[in-house]
C-alpha cells in the first residue's frame, strides 16, 4: 500500500477540485514531501500498478489530480474497479456499522461509548482523518502540525526550502498516518469486503459533487418575490390569533395556552420548565391554528437560507457534499440539499446547463422490490414479489382488498380519476412504503399528516381532521397528540397491510428470531454487517440496505460509462444528483434520448443483480428544470422529450 495526499488552494463556490500546490507518500518506511508536479506523477505510476493507494477521503485528492490530468480519468476509474482504494474514513465507518456505533446523528466512542463531538460540542456524525487516528492508533495528534492547513496557496510560489517547518511537516504526517491506519484496520477492521463498493461510490458521488448544479435566475427571484408577498399575507393572518402584540413582540403567554391546549393539557417543555414553542411542537401538534404559526417561521427559512442557497447556483455551480455511507448503507447529503421541501418551487429553480437537459431515472417502487426480495431469501415465499413480477400495482392491489372490490374494478375507477379510489390508492401506497419497518398506527397517523396526507379526509371518516385527538393508543403515551379519526384508519390500514403480504409479518419475526441471539444482521448481497439493532431497525435496514447498494452500484456503473465509454450515448453526460433511488443526469439534448434509455437500462442491469427474483423497472424522464413529477413524454416520431408542468 500507499499513501497519498495533496494540499490544495481553498475549496471555492463552485470549485470543489482546487489547484494543487503540493503532496505527500508514505510507503512501509519511506515518507517524504511532494511538489504536485511529483504529486501528480505518483498518482499516475501507481495507478498503472496494482498496488492500493490509501487516503482520507481519497476521492477528493483523486478528484483534484483529475482536474489538472484529464487524461488520467479512465486510469482512476479502473483503479477503483479493481478494488485498489482504501479510504481510511469509510473503512472505520464500516467497522463502526458492523459494532452499532453508527447512528443516524452521531457517532460513538466504543472506548467511552458516549458521542464524539467537535471542540465547539457539536456531536460528529461522520469520521475525520484525526478521530480515525485516535480510535484506530491511540494517537490524538494527528493534526498538531496544521498551522498552514488552509494557507498551502500562499506558499505555492516559494521551493520547499523556504518554507516554514510546521508547513513542510504537515503533508507528510497526513501521509504517515493514513497509511498507518489502513494497515491496522485491515488486520482489525469488519466489514472490508464491502469497502471497494463504497469507495467506488464514494468517488462517484464525488464526481457528481464537483460538476455541481445550476439555477435560474429568473426563477430563483419570482421564488424570492413570491415568499416575501406569502411572508407579508401569513403574518397579517396571523396576527389574528391574538398572538402578536401591537409592538409586534410575541405574547408568549397567549402562544403556550394554545399549546397547552393542543397538547391536551400536558405539553412538551423546555429544560426551564416552560411551554416549550419551538417550530417542531407547532408542527407536531395536530392543530391547524399552531401548523400555520409554524408557517411563518417555514418561510422566514426560504427567505434568510434557501434562496441564498439558490442564489449561489446562478453565478457559479453548487457543488454539494455527499455522505456516502449511513448506518443503513444509504448515502446522504450535507446541508439544504438534502432538506430541499417537497413543494413551494425551491427545487423547481435548478436547471439543466444551455444545450442540455437532465434525465431522471427513478426505480418503480424499489423498497417494494427489495422488500419482496427479502422475503423471499428469508422465509421463501413473498406474494409482493409474484404481484410485481406480473406486472400487477401493489397500491391498487390493496386498495382492492381493503374495501373489499375487486383489483380490476380499482384500476378502472382509479384511471378514471374517482376521487374517493385515487385517495384509497394513496393510502394503501402510503402503508405499503410505511408498515414494513414495524411503524404502529399512531405514528403513521402522524407522520402522513407533516406530509400533507389526512387519513381522515382521505377515508372520509371525519369532516374536520383532529375534531377529537388523543395522547394514548393500545396503552402507549405518544409525545404528541394525534388526529383519533387518522389513528383508526391507520389501525384499519396496519391490520389489512399484514393481511395483504403476509411475509412481511413472518419476516418480521424471522428477525426477531435473529436479533434474540445477537443485535447484528448481515445485509443480502453485500455481506455488509450492522450492529446495534432491535427489530424494526433491523426489518428497515435488510430491505433499504440492499436499495442502496443496488443504487450505488448503478450510480458506477452509469457514471463510468459517462466519463470513460466513448462509444456510449452516455459518453460526455454528468450525473448531478444521486437522490436516494433517483440518478439526475446532465444529458447533451442531442442525444438526450438515447442516452436517456442507455441511462435506464445500465440501472436496471445494476439493480437486478442484488435483487435476481424480483423484477426491476426503471423509466426515464427528461426535463429542463428538476421536477418531482416528471414523467415520460414522446414527440410524434417516438422520441423522448423534456416534460413541462401543466
Amino acid at each position: 500500500m500507499i499513501s497519498l495526499d495533496l494540499e490544495t488552494h481553498k475549496i471555492q463556490p463552485g470549485l470543489l477540485s482546487p489547484p494543487i500546490v503540493c503532496g505527500s507518500m508514505a510507503c512501509g518506511t519511506e515518507s517524504r514531501l511532494l511538489t504536485a508536479e511529483q504529486a501528480i506523477a505518483e498518482f499516475e505510476a501507481w495507478l498503472h500498478t496494482g498496488k492500493v493507494i490509501v487516503g482520507a477521503n481519497i476521492s477528493y485528492d483523486f478528484g483534484c489530480v483529475a482536474a489538472a490530468r484529464p487524461d488520467l480519468i479512465p486510469l482512476i476509474f479502473a483503479k477503483f474497479a479493481r478494488g485498489e482504494v482504501h479510504d481510511i474514513l469509510i473503512a472505520q465507518t464500516l467497522d463502526a456499522i458492523a459494532k452499532g456505533y453508527v447512528h443516524s446523528k452521531m457517532i460513538v466512542d466504543p472506548r467511552t461509548d458516549s458521542c464524539i463531538k467537535e471542540p465547539g460540542g457539536t456531536q460528529k456524525t461522520r469520521f475525520s482523518q484525526a478521530i480515525v487516528v485516535d480510535q484506530v492508533l491511540g494517537r490524538s495528534n494527528a493534526k498538531e502540525h496544521d498551522a498552514y492547513r488552509l494557507s498551502y496557496a500562499l506558499l505555492e510560489k516559494l521551493p520547499h526550502s523556504e518554507w516554514p517547518a510546521e508547513a513542510r511537516q504537515y503533508p507528510v504526517d497526513d501521509a504517515v498516518n493514513a497509511l498507518e491506519a489502513a494497515v491496522m484496520q485491515r488486520s482489525t477492521h469488519e466489514n472490508l469486503a464491502d469497502l471497494p463498493s463504497q469507495c467506488r461510490a464514494a468517488w462517484a458521488e464525488h464526481l457528481a459533487a464537483m460538476w455541481g448544479l445550476r439555477t435560474d435566475p429568473a426563477r430563483v427571484a419570482a421564488l424570492e418575490a413570491r415568499l416575501q408577498v406569502e411572508q407579508v399575507a401569513l403574518n397579517e393572518k396571523v396576527k389574528q390569533l391574538g398572538v402578536f402584540r401591537a409592538d409586534g413582540s410575541k405574547d408568549m403567554k397567549r402562544l403556550g395556552d394554545l399549546v397547552t391546549a393542543a397538547y391536551l393539557g400536558d405539553p412538551p417543555r423546555t429544560a426551564t420548565g416552560k411551554v416549550s414553542t419551538a417550530r417542531d411542537v407547532l408542527e407536531d401538534s395536530n392543530d391547524a391554528v399552531l401548523e400555520e404559526f409554524a408557517e411563518v417561521s417555514k418561510i422566514g427559512k426560504l427567505l434568510d437560507t434557501y434562496v441564498p442557497f439558490l442564489k449561489q447556483g446562478v453565478e457559479k455551480p453548487i457543488n454539494v457534499s455527499p455522505n456516502t455511507l449511513l448506518a443503513n448503507g444509504r448515502s446522504s447529503y450535507d446541508g439544504l440539499i438534502q432538506l430541499l421541501p417537497r413543494k413551494g418551487g425551491v427545487r423547481d429553480c435548478f436547471c439543466a446547463r444551455p444545450g442540455t437537459v437532465w434525465c431522471s431515472v427513478d426505480y418503480s417502487a424499489l423498497e417494494m422490490v427489495t422488500l419482496a426480495e427479502v422475503c423471499l431469501q428469508t422465509v421463501g415465499t413473498s406474494k409482493l414479489a409474484d404481484a410485481i413480477n406480473a406486472g400487477k400495482d401493489p397500491h391498487s392491489m390493496f386498495a382492492a382488498q381493503t374495501h373489499g372490490t375487486k383489483y380490476e374494478e380499482v384500476l378502472a375507477l382509479v384511471a378514471g380519476g374517482d376521487p374517493l379510489w385515487k385517495d384509497r390508492r394513496q393510502m394503501s401506497k402510503a402503508a405499503n412504503f410505511g408498515y414494513p419497518g414495524c411503524m404502529g398506527a399512531f405514528k403513521f397517523a402522524q407522520t402522513k399528516r407533516k406530509e400533507g396526507l389526512l387519513l381522515c379526509q382521505a377515508a372520509r371518516t371525519a369532516k374536520v381532521c383532529g375534531e377529537v385527538k388523543i395522547r394514548s393508543w393500545k396503552g402507549n403515551i405518544y409525545p404528541a397528540p394525534a388526529c383519533e379519526a387518522c389513528v383508526k384508519q391507520a389501525e384499519v390500514l396496519r391490520l389489512s397491510y399484514m393481511t395483504m403480504w403476509p411475509e412481511v409479518p413472518e419476516m418480521i419475526s424471522w428477525v426477531t428470531r435473529q436479533l434474540e441471539r445477537s443485535d447484528r444482521l448481515t445485509q443480502l448481497v453485500s455481506g455488509r454487517v450492522r450492529g446495534g439493532l432491535n427489530v424494526p431497525s433491523g426489518a428497515n435496514t435488510l430491505f433499504s440496505g440492499l436499495a442502496g447498494d443496488g443504487a450505488k452500484r448503478a450510480l458506477w456503473a452509469v457514471s463510468s460509462e459517462c466519463y470513460t465509454v466513448k462509444t456510449s450515448s452516455l459518453y460526455g453526460s454528468r450525473p448531478v444528483i444521486f437522490a436516494h433511488d433517483e440518478i439526475l443526469t446532465e444529458i447533451p439534448e442531442d442525444r438526450a434520448h438515447e442516452a436517456a434509455f442507455r441511462q435506464a437500462e445500465i440501472m436496471v442491469a445494476a439493480m437486478q443483480k442484488v435483487v435476481p427474483h424480483v423484477k426491476v423497472r426503471a423509466e426515464p424522464a427528461l426535463m429542463r428544470y428538476w421536477y418531482k413529477d416528471a414523467v415520460a413524454v414522446y414527440d410524434s416520431n417516438k422520441k423522448l422529450i423534456p416534460w413541462e408542468p401543466k
